[in-house]
């Protein structure tokens, strides 16, 4: 069998041979230049080629009929410029015909078959086939087409990541939910729970509460549960309490139980150093709620800590041990005139922890003096004297929500204003952003700082919201920029908000409703981990909103 380019050399060894006219040289000359332009000298002897890289290609690669291959190959073909010879039409139109029919023996036709010349060719053409002087003609390669399907980034162990936070493109039931989250209902006010630790055989002794508000995830340190947790929960109805669901280390239900009883509309809280939970009662009726220290396993009787002493509707709760010498301990009050209360321990025995918050200290509360002319920033101080500190919260910060404490900065959200404040421990200043963004048009409640475990990471501050359109879970980045991770066409508050020690689940309620939620990522990674990207409504610093002698003091909806 010649190769192509012998088929060359035999051209130009007939042409020295031979008289011919000038027009039958012309034609060759064409048909020459012809077959280089196109990068296709296989047309001349394709069927003697095939043959040849069939033996010489020990797996050829298989090309079938209706291809994206094969529709190419034939586009090419038929596009073919008039002045080729009969003979090389001819075989250019049975390789046409046999890309049409897809046929070529049991599997096909190969892609020798098709395009001998593309293709680095397996025998190389040696010295006595080529006359002194001839240059073989280049051979074109086929260019290399890139992908057209985006493909997941891993991570640097491999891991795939498809969480994109704030691309709420997943319904499941009544949630929609972003991009890479699932979900499911671990709990319903008024009904037992099931454990799913059994396999759905067993149930809870008691129903689960009503209007689930506050809570946490606490490591289960219990030796028959080994890398388990509790999931803390508040219940803010009359009577009020704490529950408390107990999760194996796969994410299953074990038990549910309650851990206080008898208090008044439990809300917010926060968790302490040593690993309590602290549960506030938000008392509206007679402004007579306390927080209360309350021991996640069952173990030490509830008791109220030694902050709030004045009786309120207190809301929130968290701490700064960076000191431990000189821990600080930080109390929202949801009222027109709450002022944020800080409780400095005279002594911390960390021998005891339990009765840090239970000995003697000192109480003092915020005072924010803003910018003049600019109410976005300002600078702010402690002071003891209460009746001062709840006419300025009045002025700048009313009703006061969710709070929590990272890396030396508080952030703190008052509802009625809709702003986000946050403070300098280490300075005397402070900023407030507004929270109105996008999908997130209610009021900010619950606050929880989710800190990333990647090297080159950022902290999330998630947010729970009330009187949405549609209630959900929102979060903001170190920009400033917010966005949504769920939202629900239940009631209008969502609150619960809890990540398990393992990062992996997301704990969350409709708080009405008193529907209960876990939602987990579905690369199996934490919400510690890195995600695709952010989908953002926007960055947000509008301080329209004024504070002053807009709010009422109002009742809770029960």
């Amino acid at each position: 069998m010649m190769h192509p380019r012998q088929r060359n050399t035999q051209y130009t060894q007939e042409r020295h041979r031979r008289s011919i006219s000038t027009s039958l040289l012309l034609v060759i000359s064409l048909l020459l230049l012809d077959i280089r332009s196109h990068g296709v000298s296989a047309a001349a002897s394709l069927h003697k080629s095939s043959r040849k890289q069939s033996e010489t290609q020990s797996s050829p690669r298989i090309v079938r009929g209706g291809s994206l291959v094969q529709s190419q190959n034939r586009r090419q073909l038929q596009q073919r410029p008039r002045g080729t010879s009969a003979n090389g039409r001819r075989k250019l139109q049975d390789m046409s015909t046999a890309l049409s029919n897809g046929y070529g023996g049991a599997g096909g036709i190969t892609m020798d078959q098709v395009i001998p010349s593309m293709r680095p060719q397996a025998t190389p053409i040696t010295p006595e086939d080529t006359p002194p002087g001839f240059t073989p003609m280049p051979v074109p390669l086929p260019p290399v087409v890139p992908p057209t399907v985006a493909v997941p980034p891993p991570t640097p162990d491999n891991r795939v990541i498809t969480f994109l936070a704030g691309n709420l493109n997943v319904m499941e039931g009544d949630l929609v939910l972003s991009q890479g989250l699932t979900s499911r209902i671990i709990a319903i006010s008024g009904q037992p729970i099931q454990y799913t630790a059994t396999g759905g055989l067993a149930f809870s002794a008691i129903d689960f509460h009503s209007w689930p508000d506050g809570a946490a995830c606490f490591p289960d340190n219990r030796p028959n549960n080994p890398d388990g947790w509790i999931y803390v929960s508040n219940q803010e109805d009359e009577p009020g309490g704490v529950g408390a669901i107990t999760f194996d280390a796969n994410g299953n239900i074990v038990d549910y139980r309650m851990l206080l009883t008898g208090t008044t509309y439990n809300c917010n809280g926060g968790k302490t150093p040593w690993g309590s939970w602290i549960s506030a009662e938000e008392d509206f009726d007679n402004y007579q709620g306390r927080p209360w220290q309350v021991d996640p396993y069952g173990v030490r009787a509830p008791v109220p800590i030694n902050m709030g002493l004045a009786g309120g509707s207190y809301e929130a709760f968290a701490y700064d041990a960076r000191n431990l010498l000189v821990p600080r301990f930080y109390l929202t009050e949801d009222d027109v005139f709450g002022a944020l209360e800080r409780f400095t321990p005279l002594a911390a025995d960390w021998n005891n922890p339990w009765d840090i918050l239970l000995g003697p200290g000192v109480n003092e509360w915020l005072l924010l003096i803003p910018t003049p002319g600019d109410p976005s920033t300002g600078t702010y101080t402690w002071t003891t004297d209460l009746p001062t500190a709840r006419s300025n919260a009045g002025l700048n910060y009313p009703e006061s929500e969710g709070i929590d404490v990272s890396n030396g900065t508080l952030f703190f959200v008052c509802k009625g204003i809709r702003m986000l404040f946050t403070l300098d421990l280490d300075g005397n200043t402070y900023t407030r952003q507004s929270t109105d963004s996008g999908l997130f048009e209610g009021e900010p409640d619950i606050i929880r700082t989710i800190l990333s475990d990647e090297p080159d990471g950022e902290a999330m501050l998630y947010f729970t919201e009330d009187n949405g359109r549609r209630a959900g879970i929102h979060a903001r980045n170190s920009a400033g920029e917010l966005f949504t991770i769920v939202e629900g066409f239940y009631s209008p508050e969502t609150t619960g908000l809890a990540l398990s020690p393992n990062g992996k689940f997301l704990y969350f309620c409709f708080q009405e409703d008193g529907y209960c939620f876990a939602i987990s990522r579905t690369d199996g990674l934490s919400f510690r981990a890195k995600t695709l990207n952010v989908k953002t409504h926007g960055t947000e610093v509008s301080t329209s909103r004024s504070s002053s002698g807009q709010h009422k003091k109002k009742k809770k909806r029960h």
